[in-house]
C-alpha cells in the first residue's frame, strides 16, 4: 500500500484545517496511521499508509514523502485505525 508522511506545521495558516478535513474524509480507509511524532506544539507529523486515492488526496504542502510501494519489510508491523479526533 502507498505511504505518505503528513507534516503540519502550528504557524503555517490553515494546515491544521486542511489535515483534519483529511484524516475527517480518509482516515477510516487507512490501513495504519501513526501516533503523533512531532512536538505537538509547532509540528504535528503522522505517517499513513493507506489505498493510492486518499494518499493523492493529501493537500498540497502536507505530505512531506510518499511511497508507490512497500515491501513486506518495509510495511508497519501493526495497523491502526484510531478513532477520527481533531488534531491537538
Amino acid at each position: 500500500m502507498p505511504r505518505a508522511t503528513l507534516i503540519i506545521s502550528a504557524d503555517a495558516p490553515g494546515e491544521r484545517e486542511a489535515a483534519d478535513r483529511w484524516f475527517e474524509a480518509w482516515g477510516g480507509r487507512m490501513t495504519f496511521v501513526s501516533g503523533n511524532t512531532g512536538c505537538g506544539c509547532c509540528v504535528d507529523i503522522y505517517d499513513v499508509e493507506g489505498p493510492l486515492e486518499a494518499i493523492d488526496a493529501i493537500p498540497t504542502g502536507l505530505s512531506a514523502q510518499r511511497a508507490e510501494r512497500l515491501d513486506a519489510s518495509q510495511r508497519p508491523r501493526r495497523a491502526v485505525q484510531p478513532a477520527h479526533r481533531k488534531l491537538p
